[in-house]
């Protein structure tokens, strides 16, 4: 509905670009154009009335019924922003815009008829044909210093005067000219609008902040320097431009960490112009660019990222081990109350071929359990001085600040900051907690893969096996026993309406067992069997399948498999059926024999399948017990009934490659 012609030569109009109505060069919208008014750098676009709701992003803006385009590039109109007939900036009333008319710094918008009465606020303007937007408010004076500007919201179209300004908080719901030299920003920059960079710089002058843009936001150039630990944020639903320079940069001992909004998709910037950064921690970064960003000093890979050069890794010929502490692994720790300077791992770490550096130690958490990262503060990595696990004066710390992460059933700690490694030592990672649920669980491992050293030479080679610890807090009474702490259920629980039946046997929740924590088949509410409440359960009446995985296995990958076990939690609305059970290795596609419990009573009973010596008719291998790979099928076989899944655990036994079981214990 809007094309748009180069008129260079009066005699030859020639076609360089058309839009839809809905904001996108490929819509199909049907949508009347009915005036067009050019202001600056601005083209207002009035439209027909649309039900549908006004949107700010190009190919959802159908029902706007007043639209801005940013028209600096005559050969590529962008959409910036629309307005609803109403006002309001997502509303769905449905009444025409006829025409346009600037008076100075107004914008006088002329409607179609509504009997409606007219409201001044925004969101009911609908009954009003006659609508006065402001267009232009000049910000003069001095803005930065001690007259810095607190939060700054813009709604209308507003412009520094000023070379320099500074906010904390800036939210751009209109139409912003920055300053020509500096804008200074304190705090977070929402982007809802139209921003104009006016050849200028935005500075991000605090400390941890946050980026979001509906759309696409254009910056001249984008400074980031911290001499301190510093996260920059990056929202995930629009584009970051620079048409000058890129500049981002931490320090060797504090990296300026930049990340998503949303753990795991990727933010997106655009540099048109030159990239500097150096000493950053980068995470789900994607650089729209052809040209990649440079990031060959003193930067981090965490990973997904798209167009970065990284420092390549280098091997030296140096070597490293790490293995247990030599006092032995800590015991588990959830079962006391809040834990101040508790330890939650201890290693050893040896540099075998002289003085090292440690560059950064990641500490993965698998199998989480009621665990948030929420319950744990001031993470510390020590070296355990008088090597008795725990933490006392005399340790140090190294390291640096944790960066803790817990997604789901997963997450990590980092330690980034290098220290120096010039003897064989003892760690500890420790950390305060709030006292732990009933039911908390959660797998803290290291793996040579995980802890990187360099010396001169480059990188060192690692040795050693995975050094992990499994903590729990269980509501069981000692030695493993499954029957409940305290009295017996009251008598008259038996079979409740709706799929409860809560009483009998409990599964319990002994550290060597893994629970599954994805799902998919057949069965009635097959989430239940894992939520670890007692008394909701997955079902069915009939013979289907349902299939369990990602139970957060670790295997090291020099161990033999030696045998798996899986229990249930079973019951029956009457005594009669049985369930069978299938492990696959290859995420589904081939499974095992089968294996069935006995007939099902109408109280849970925990049934035992498989043993520390049957593999179940095969062979394993420890790469078959990924989350990808495992899984485990249950198939139910009713007889006139209802079969019922309470609880699903498994357990791998294993032990050490080479021989004998010493050191490889069971989990």
């Amino acid at each position: 509905e809007l094309m748009v012609f180069d008129i260079s030569s009066s005699t030859n109009p020639v076609y360089v670009a058309g839009l839809d109505s809905d904001g996108s060069t490929t819509g199909s919208t049907n949508r009347t154009i009915n005036a067009l008014l050019v202001n600056e750098n601005e083209l207002y676009i009035a439209k027909t009335g649309g039900g549908t709701a006004c949107s700010q992003a190009a190919g959802s803006a159908s029902g706007c019924e007043l639209m801005v385009f940013d028209i600096s590039s005559t050969t590529n109109p962008v959409y910036v922003a629309g307005r609803d007939v109403d006002s309001s900036w997502s509303g769905q009333e449905s009444v025409g815009v006829q025409a346009l008319l600037p008076i100075d710094s107004v914008l006088v918008v002329a409607k179609s008829g509504n009997n409606t009465a007219c409201e001044q606020a925004v969101g009911l303007r609908i009954g009003c044909e006659l609508v006065f937007h402001s267009l232009v408010t000049n910000l003069s004076g001095n803005f930065s210093g001690s007259s810095t500007l607190s939060d700054l919201t813009v709604n209308g179209r507003v412009q520094f005067t000023e070379a320099e300004a500074s906010t904390t908080n800036l939210i751009i719901n209109g139409s912003l000219l920055a300053p020509s030299v500096t804008l200074s920003i304190a705090g977070n920059l929402t982007q809802n609008g139209i921003f104009r960079h006016n050849n200028g710089s935005v500075a991000l002058i605090g400390e941890n902040q946050n980026l979001t843009s509906l759309a696409t936001t254009t910056f001249f150039n984008l400074i980031k320097q911290s001499n301190t630990p510093a996260t920059t944020t990056f929202g995930t639903t629009g584009i970051f431009v620079t048409e000058g320079v890129l500049h981002l940069q931490g320090t060797s001992s504090s990296r300026l960490k930049l990340r998503s909004s949303n753990e795991g998709v990727q933010w997106n910037v655009l540099p048109q112009g030159s990239t500097s950064v150096s000493y950053v921690d980068v995470k789900d970064a994607r650089n729209s660019s052809s040209t990649y960003i440079d990031c060959t000093v003193g930067c981090v890979d965490r990973g997904n990222n798209m167009n970065w050069t990284f420092t390549p890794v280098v091997f030296g010929t140096g070597s490293s081990t790490i293995s247990n502490h030599s006092g032995g692994q800590i015991v588990d720790a959830f079962n006391a109350e809040a834990a101040t300077n508790e330890p939650l791992l201890a290693f050893r770490l040896t540099p075998e071929t002289g003085d090292a550096t440690v560059v950064s130690v990641k500490v993965n958490l698998t199998g989480i359990k009621h665990v948030s990262a929420a319950q744990f503060s001031n993470i510390r990595l020590v070296i355990d001085r008088d090597n008795n696990k725990q933490y006392s004066g005399a340790d140090t710390p190294v390291g640096g600040a944790a960066e803790l992460s817990i997604t789901n059933q997963s997450g990590y700690i980092i330690f980034s900051e290098p220290f120096s490694a010039t003897t064989s030592l003892n760690y500890l990672v420790v950390a305060d907690w709030t006292t732990p649920n009933n039911g908390s669980f959660m797998n803290v491992s290291l793996t040579p893969a995980d802890i990187h050293v360099r010396d001169e030479a480059g990188f060192h080679a690692l040795f050693g096996d995975i050094v992990q610890v499994q903590h729990s807090r269980n509501n069981r009474a000692g030695g493993g026993s499954s029957a409940n702490v305290g009295d017996a259920p009251p008598s008259g629980a038996g079979t409740v309406s709706g799929g409860s039946n809560p009483g009998g046997e409990l599964i319990g929740n002994q550290p060597d067992y893994f629970w599954p924590s994805s799902q998919s088949g057949s069965w009635t509410n097959g989430a239940a069997a894992y939520d670890q409440v007692d008394g909701t359960y997955a079902s069915t009446n009939g013979v289907d399948n349902h299939q369990y995985t990602n139970h957060g296995f670790i295997v090291p990958g020099s161990n033999t498999v030696q045998g798996i076990v899986i229990k249930l939690e079973l019951s029956g609305t009457t005594g009669a059926g049985t369930v069978d059970v299938q492990l696959s290795w290859d995420g589904g596609t081939s499974w095992t024999a089968t294996k069935s419990t006995a007939t099902l009573g109408t109280s849970d009973v925990v049934y035992t399948l498989g043993a520390p010596s049957d593999l179940w008719g095969r062979s394993w291998s420890v790469g078959e017990f990924s989350n990808a790979n495992f899984a485990v099928r249950v198939i139910g076989n009713p007889s006139s009934n209802t079969v019922r899944l309470d609880a699903i655990q498994a357990r791998v036994y294993h032990i050490a490659g080479g021989g004998g079981g010493g050191g490889g214990g069971a989990i």
